[in-house]
């Protein structure tokens, strides 16, 4: 079973003092370009959802996080909203944007976009963002983030064959958001 939450960051009950955070929590706000409020949100989302007898997160060599007892999770943040993707039984990534004008998206696009992708978007910013939260939502289902990449891989479809698995991506408008998730299938 695959669940996603969707937060509105300025709606969770935020009552916690920041040392009161585990130790991991803190160093990421004071490391991080981040908002404080969004690494509060995850925290409690975490606790909320994932953490189970106060385990603590660990990062893959990519920065990936998990926990050891068994669920997949992975966050994405855009904006105001937080979302977080959870499963028992398979890898999982996820990925929020805002629809919004994008005035580096052709760098964007010339590093990461294969030629079909290029040719799909068309210089249209709504459909890079769509294609974005696809790609991204992939790479960190693989676990490996944008650390290492595949330029030859295009997130066009909703099936993707890489590396001997299938990974199925699916991609809804939320108000003026895309959220793209990428599930690793078993037995594919």
């Amino acid at each position: 079973m695959i669940s996603v939450i969707k937060k509105n960051i300025n709606k969770i009950n935020k009552n916690i003092k920041i040392e009161d955070l585990p130790s991991e929590f803190i160093n990421k706000i004071n490391n991080s370009q981040k908002n404080k409020n969004i690494i509060i949100s995850e925290y409690l989302l975490l606790k909320k959802y994932i953490l189970i007898n106060n385990e603590k997160i660990k990062y893959n060599k990519y920065k990936k996080p998990y926990v050891k007892n068994g669920l997949y999770f992975n966050f994405s943040h855009s904006y105001e909203y937080l979302v977080l993707i959870i499963s028992k039984e398979n890898e999982v990534g996820i990925d929020i944007e805002k629809i919004r004008d994008v005035k580096y998206y052709k760098n964007i696009i010339n590093k990461f976009f294969t030629e079909d992708e290029k040719e799909y978007i068309n210089n249209d910013v709504n459909k890079f963002i769509k294609i974005w939260t696809r790609k991204e939502s992939f790479y960190k289902c693989i676990g490996t983030g944008f650390y290492k990449y595949d330029k030859n891989i295009s997130v066009l479809k909703n099936k993707i064959k890489y590396n001997k698995n299938t990974y199925y991506i699916t991609t809804k408008k939320f108000n003026n958001y895309y959220i793209s998730q990428a599930i690793k299938m078993i037995g594919e």
